[in-house]
């Protein structure tokens, strides 16, 4: 019986330099789409890797409960298993919302803090909780 497999040219190169850059985490376990769902709080990441060799990131972060919504968007920069996302801001008078994500070791969970942010979310909801990867790069 004769076995046909189909190799989608571009995922091998994508894989191949993602590789030979050496920085095969961000694509491997960070980039994609994460959920998580908190009590009635829905929390939403897409990730897209920028410069996988220095771990820059572009990621959006959404948060949606009764009540209460809100998101950041903003260049990242991952190290090992964490991530920090933060708005740019103009005012450098003006705090600046820091989202810090620590990944497990599979990639397949992450859990999800912040400083500053209550201007992206109101004052009655927040960023914090656990999201799974629902989708990779």
């Amino acid at each position: 019986m004769k076995t046909s497999y189909k190799i989608n040219a571009s995922m091998v190169l994508v894989t191949f330099f993602t590789y030979s850059l050496g920085y095969a985490q961000v694509a491997e376990k960070i980039g994609g789409m994460w959920e998580g769902l908190v009590d009635k709080k829905i929390l939403h990441m897409d990730v897209v890797t920028l410069k996988p060799e220095d771990g820059y990131v572009a990621a959006e972060l959404v948060v949606a409960e009764p009540g209460c919504s809100g998101g950041i968007a903003g260049v990242g920069q991952v190290k090992g298993n964490l991530m920090t996302l933060s708005q740019y801001m103009a005012n450098k008078d003006e705090s600046a919302c820091v989202v810090t994500m620590q990944f497990d070791e599979k990639g397949t969970v992450v859990k999800v803090s912040e400083s500053s942010c209550s201007d992206f979310h109101g004052a009655s909801c927040n960023f914090f909780g656990e999201m799974r990867r629902v989708r990779s790069n």
